[in-house]
């Protein structure tokens, strides 16, 4: 009886462990993925609304890997923050609170994210290459389809801006 007991004990902690290891395991695989991967499987992921062909998807695949393989490869070798988008997002909201617009506003972003003169090219640059991709792909995609996206995505597919949106002007 008492081997029992030992053996259902010693049983229950090798189980376990061994399911700790491997949820921890999947949690270090989660955060450390290939950036160019991420980027195409986050771009599909956007565009499931539109209900791609196998083919389509398989195009689109093949097309935004090679810009994003390049994209991550050059911001690497140029040294980008890894929390880039986050810097940016949180420094445009304060200059576009500040009044600024344009030139004046895409330098104040840099200078607040601390990006040299280097790395704010390599920026620019890669963010017109996959600007330049996305409406490749947006002409690979029918009326149909573009129609079930919206917002952003939608924009950078097809290359016609939004209209901004109206604040609603509530009186107190």
């Amino acid at each position: 009886m008492k081997n029992a007991i030992v053996f259902s004990l010693a049983l229950a902690l090798l189980t376990s462990s061994a399911a700790f290891a491997q949820d921890a395991a999947k949690k270090a695989g989660k955060k450390k993925g290939d950036p160019a991967k991420q980027m195409v499987a986050n771009f599909l992921k956007g565009l499931e609304p539109a209900e791609l062909s196998e083919d389509q998807k398989k195009e689109v695949e093949e097309l935004f890997t090679k810009t994003a393989k390049e994209v991550v490869a050059k911001r690497k070798e140029a040294e980008l923050p890894a929390d880039i988008y986050k810097q940016r997002t949180e420094a445009t909201k304060e200059a576009r609170e500040a009044g600024m617009k344009g030139e004046e506003l895409k330098k104040a972003i840099d200078a607040k994210i601390g990006l040299n003169e280097e790395q704010a090219k390599c920026w620019t640059e890669t963010t017109k290459m996959l600007e330049k991709t996305k409406l490749a792909v947006g002409k690979l995609l029918k009326e149909e389809q573009l129609a079930k996206l919206e917002g952003p995505l939608k924009s950078s597919l097809t290359g016609v801006k939004q209209a901004p949106k109206k604040k609603n002007k509530t009186d107190a």
